[in-house]
C-alpha cells in the first residue's frame, strides 16, 4: 500500500514515529520509576557457618569466582588488593563530583571512580565503582558508608569484584588512544568524562536524528557495531540505547524500535539522511531516518530534585519555627 501524506508532506508512518519521539521527551515525575525505586545493587551471599548446607549450592554473585576462567594477572590489581567497591543504588542524575564528595566527606583517599554517563540523559546506571588507597580504607567505608543517604537514596557500598570478561572493572585504562577496531563504542560511556555536557543543544542544531525500524538488538556494544556499520562512511559522535516503542505498535508486523545517533556538524547529519533515509538496513525492511525533535527531559531532574528538596528543607524549617 502507498504511503498517505498530509498536508506537510510526511507520510502517516513518520508520523508515528514522531509519536515515539514524545516518549522521550515526556514530561513525567522525576521521582516516579525505576530511578528511584530499583534495589539495583549486588548481595554477598552468607558465608557464615551457621548458614544451611543447601546454601552452598548457591551462586554466590560478589565472590572473586575463579569458575569465570579469568587468569589472576587479568584481574585488576585493586579488586585483588580488596581497594575497589562497588557503590549501588545510586539516584540516576548522581554525577562524578556526587561520588568524590561522598568518600571525601569521610576522608578516604580516593584514586579513582568508574562511573558510566549516558551521552543522551545525563544519567548513570546506578551503580559505578570507587578504588581507594589501602583495603582497611575500603573495609572502613563499607562500614561507614553503607546506607548513607545519597541524594535522597541509601547507598549501598559493597565489595568490587569482576564479574565477567566484559566487565568493566577490567577495561582499558592505561590512558593509550584506541584503535577504531578496539574502540567497541561511538562514545565510551565509562571512559569519558564529558557525557553528562554532550547533550546539550544536539537536536536543535540539527545534529541528532532519529533513526526508526530497527529490531530489538540484544546490548549496547552490538547496537553501536550494527549501527556503526548502517552509517559506514559517516562520523558518528554517539549512538543512545535503544528505545523500545509503545506496546501496541510493538505488536504490529515489522520493526518498530529505535534510537538516537549525533553527528560533530548539521551538514553530515543531513547527507546521512538524504543517503540513508528509506533504505533497506542488514535486519531487513527498511530504516526510518530523520531530524530529532527535543531533547530529553532527563538531565533536568537534578533541577527539579534540588527544588523540591529546597522547599521540603523550607517547609520543615516553618514548621520547626511555629511548633
Amino acid at each position: 500500500m502507498a504511503d498517505t501524506f498530509d498536508g506537510s508532506g510526511r507520510s502517516a508512518e513518520s508520523r508515528q514515529d514522531e509519536q515515539h519521539q514524545q516518549r522521550w521527551i515526556s514530561t513525567k515525575s522525576f521521582s516516579s520509576g525505576r530511578a528511584f525505586n530499583s534495589q539495583n545493587w549486588r548481595i554477598k551471599a552468607d558465608d557464615s557457618s551457621n548458614a544451611p548446607s543447601s546454601q552452598s549450592l548457591q551462586p554466590q554473585m560478589d565472590s572473586p569466582r575463579p569458575t569465570l576462567g579469568k587468569q589472576l594477572s587479568q584481574v585488576p590489581q585493586a579488586i585483588i588488593e580488596g581497594r575497589r567497591l562497588y557503590v549501588g543504588n545510586m539516584p540516576y542524575m548522581a554525577k562524578k563530583e556526587d561520588v568524590h564528595e561522598l568518600f571525601a566527606a569521610g576522608e578516604f583517599n580516593i584514586e579513582r571512580i568508574d562511573i558510566s554517563i549516558d551521552p543522551f540523559t545525563g544519567r548513570n546506571p546506578s551503580y559505578c565503582f570507587v578504588e581507594l588507597e589501602t583495603k582497611e580504607q575500603a573495609e572502613q567505608a563499607m562500614q561507614q558508608l553503607d546506607n548513607r543517604d545519597f541524594l535522597g537514596r541509601p547507598v549501598k557500598i559493597r565489595p568490587g569484584v569482576a564479574k565477567s570478561p566484559t566487565d568493566r572493572s577490567i577495561a582499558k585504562v592505561d590512558g593509550s588512544p584506541r584503535t577504531e577496531s578496539e574502540r567497541p563504542f561511538a562514545f565510551d560511556r565509562w571512559q569519558r568524562d564529558d557525557a553528562s555536557a554532550h547533550f546539550k543543544g544536539y537536536s536543535e542544531q540539527g545534529r541528532r536524528l532519529y533513526v526508526g525500524g530497527l529490531p530489538k538488538l540484544s546490548n549496547q556494544a552490538t547496537i553501536d557495531t550494527e549501527i556503526r556499520k548502517f552509517f559506514k562512511g559517516f562520523n558518528l559522535e554517539a549512538v543512545s540505547k535503544l528505545i523500545s516503542p509503545s506496546p501496541s505498535r510493538l505488536m504490529g508486523p515489522g520493526n518498530h524500535y529505535y534510537l538516537f545517533v549525533d553527528f560533530p556538524n548539521p551538514k553530515e547529519a543531513q547527507s546521512a539522511i538524504e543517503a540513508l533515509d528509506g533504505k533497506k538496513g542488514p535486519w531487513g525492511g527498511k530504516i526510518r531516518i530523520y531530524r530529532a525533535r527535543g531533547d530529553s527531559w532527563k538531565p533536568d531532574e537534578r533541577q527539579k530534585w534540588g527544588a523540591v528538596r529546597e522547599n521540603n528543607l523550607s517547609t520543615a524549617a516553618k514548621t520547626n519555627a511555629a511548633a
